[in-house]
């Protein structure tokens, strides 16, 4: 179906553009860590991604332009999402199975998405209290999302047992990034902020990757059937 096809296309470029403006607000962010405000410029291991979303940095310069590019492309992360969640149950009606395993999981990857738009419109300078609880959202529903979808694409014959690997992997990275996050050092502290800081992006990169694989694996498993489907009509 082509829209289904469009939102996984829509997956995959919204995550290479995650990549390539994340790099991008580094640049332009005016600097500044929770630890030295006087930090200069963007430091990858010691700032935060939500550093970019501020409107101000720690010291009241404008950062107006980061914090714009910030928002547009979280919240597309947001919406290529629940996009994909919406769609992905068309390929797990084998069993029954693995029909209530998608759909809890793309309930879940829709929470997820809210999460992250959440995420966009709270900066953490503004409203952190409501900018951390959609962080602990986004990160744990996407959590149950991973086991819930690996499950399911695992009993899944048709969907190929490559990317249940990847979901695994990727949960294996974020369960580590939330043990960190409940039980490691403050980040508040100049002990504990680099532990903190570069865990957060070991994860959202990971996170990023990790969708863009799936969303391309949901085009490639949806071009297949369309392609049995065209056969078996001729």
């Amino acid at each position: 179906m082509l829209l289904r096809k469009r939102v996984y296309i829509f997956g995959v470029f919204s995550a290479l553009l995650f990549l390539i403006l994340t790099v991008y607000c580094m640049s332009v962010y005016p600097g500044g860590i929770v630890t030295d405000h006087y930090s200069v410029g963007y430091d990858f291991f010691k700032n935060y991604f939500s550093d970019l979303g501020r409107t101000h940095n720690f010291l009241g310069t404008s950062n107006f332009t980061s914090m714009l590019i910030f928002m547009t492309m979280v919240t597309l992360i947001g919406l290529a999402t629940i996009f994909y969640y919406i769609t992905t149950p068309y390929f797990f009606s084998n069993t029954q199975l693995c029909r209530k395993l998608s759909v809890y999981g793309s309930i879940m990857g829709f929470i997820t998405g809210i999460g992250y738009i959440g995420i966009a419109f709270t900066p953490a300078d503004l409203l952190l209290p409501m900018h951390l609880v959609f962080v602990q959202i986004a990160f744990n529903s996407f959590f149950v999302a991973v086991i819930l979808y690996s499950i399911a694409i695992y009993k899944n014959p048709v969907y190929p047992n490559f990317y249940a690997y990847v979901y695994l992997m990727y949960a294996l990275v974020l369960g580590c990034y939330i043990l960190i996050m409940l039980f490691g050092p403050s980040g508040r502290t100049p002990e504990g902020i680099g532990i903190q800081a570069s865990s957060q992006k070991m994860v959202v990169y990971s996170q990023i990757l990790c969708m863009m694989i799936q969303a391309y694996g949901s085009w490639m498993l949806n071009n297949k059937i369309d392609k049995d489907r065209a056969t078996f009509v001729e």
